[in-house]
């Protein structure tokens, strides 16, 4: 009963392996209105997350209420999220803005928060890691749309990735030029690197579920019958 057992293990003990390096979950985008939520730019907050919702790499606040808090609409005295709300009403879309921001990020797990400022010219999207307490990306856009994850958020993920290249926790809105350079998307892991635990897991537990039934069999297959014959039985 116990020889039984092996394989099962075993294939627990690598399938828990594989799991360690698995990719971790993308990160979470919660998207606050900092200053006067208006209508133009709550409705962008709610397109970018809605955007950070169905883009593959990243996820978005899931729960409606919620969202709502960090839009600046009103919500139950009572609610569950109003700290949510009492926080939102802090941003100024500055840097000072991080003590609030860990708030948020520490509430619902967030990976990234991006505020939404409005400004004569547009609005301004100012991008907080609450894991580096940083801001590693500042843009001011005429239109907000689901393509600022490409053009604002992943340089933002890229910049946590390669510290050297990481804003200081007081640094200011970048210039354009900047912005422009750090508009490359972040790189992405082929196919084959996200694979190969599993590959690797499946050829070892192939080698041991088969090691495992030819042991079995040679042990049966070795088993010798001994008769004893006494003198004189009949």
């Amino acid at each position: 009963m116990i020889r039984r057992t092996l394989p099962v293990t075993a294939l627990s003990l690598l399938l828990h392996t594989a799991s360690a390096f698995a990719d971790p979950p993308p990160p979470k985008v919660c998207v606050a209105v900092a200053g006067d939520p208006d209508e133009a730019v709550r409705a962008s907050a709610e397109t970018l997350s809605d955007a950070a919702a169905h883009r593959e790499g990243f996820r978005a606040v899931a729960d409606s209420d919620a969202r709502a808090a960090l839009r600046g609409e009103s919500i139950a005295a009572d609610s569950a999220y109003a700290d949510l709300a009492t926080a939102r009403r802090t941003l100024r879309g500055e840097d000072r803005d991080a003590t609030a921001l860990d708030t948020v990020a520490s509430r619902l797990g967030c990976g990234l928060v991006v505020t939404l400022s409005a400004r004569p010219a547009g609005t301004l999207l100012r991008v907080y890691d609450p894991v580096a307490h940083t801001w590693p990306a500042s843009r001011e856009l005429g239109t907000v749309d689901g393509e600022a994850l490409t053009t604002v958020l992943s340089p933002a993920l890229a910049a946590r990735a390669n510290p050297s290249t990481r804003a200081t926790p007081s640094a200011t809105v970048a210039s354009n030029s900047t912005n422009r350079a750090a508009t490359a998307p972040a790189p992405t892991r082929s196919a084959w690197s996200r694979a190969w635990p599993w590959v690797v897991v499946g050829g070892v537990a192939l080698a041991v579920v088969g090691a495992y039934f030819l042991a079995d069999d040679a042990s049966s297959s070795s088993q010798t019958r001994v008769t004893v014959v006494h003198p004189g039985a009949p």
